[in-house]
């Protein structure tokens, strides 16, 4: 059976074999609890805080946005984010916050626990230029921010290149649930359409996904298991 679906996929697709990062196969895991996904990068659950009906998320969780620097004023209780032409201030407890130098209104202030700057996740994320989608059935949030370089890339005009930016988009699923590998990330490989590189099949191991780009994310439109 398996043998029958990789040629049908083979006949359909001109294939391309490339080297996966670990982000890319890390995209998505199955739900347990509340999960925070950034740019392909699943946040441990110590750093996911449910509140007021919002997540939160550690300040440095961040970091998977790429090209980020952070500073903390332990007497202001105030940590500053820069990225980009992006300057952002929270101010622990207090709901209002400094993008650029002008205020802007939280519905829930920053906060410390246990050591860590807790901060709202879909404000801070779309602050800084970043996209946030939450699949409710997987209570899973999707941060998206590509770095400069994927954006440039997935639009080249040498197909292997841009092909290989596809790929490393960050990803979204809006699935019920997702199907595991035996082995994550153990043996990858990509199938794309003849002459494109928009759309693109995953074969991991035991796993097939198959994956739509818009807007510069990789969405999740189906899946199936190999037996």
């Amino acid at each position: 059976m398996k043998k029958l679906v990789l040629f049908f996929f083979a006949v359909l697709c001109s294939s391309i074999l490339l080297l996966p990062t670990n982000e890319a196969a890390a995209a998505v895991k199955s739900p347990k609890g509340t999960q925070v996904v950034v740019n392909n990068h699943d946040l441990d659950s110590k750093d996911i805080l449910i509140m007021n009906n919002q997540v939160f998320f550690s300040l440095t969780s961040l970091k998977d946005l790429g090209g980020l620097t952070f500073a903390w004023n332990n007497t202001a209780k105030q940590a500053t984010v820069k990225g980009g032409d992006t300057n952002l201030q929270l101010t622990m407890n207090n709901k209002v916050a400094q993008k650029n130098g002008s205020p802007v209104s939280l519905s829930t202030a920053p906060f410390v626990q246990n050591g860590k700057t807790m901060i709202p996740l879909r404000f801070v994320a779309e602050a800084l230029d970043g996209s946030v989608t939450w699949n409710q059935k997987t209570r899973t949030a999707f941060v998206s921010k590509p770095s400069t370089k994927l954006l440039t890339d997935v639009k080249s005009s040498a197909l292997s290149t841009a092909r290989n930016a596809a790929i490393n988009l960050p990803r979204v699923s809006q699935l019920t649930e997702d199907f595991k590998p035996i082995m994550e990330a153990s043996s990858l490989q990509y199938y794309f359409p003849e002459n494109t590189h928009d759309r693109f099949i995953e074969v991991n191991n035991n796993v097939i996904r198959y994956y739509k780009i818009t807007k510069n994310t990789a969405y999740l439109k189906w899946q199936a298991s190999i037996f």
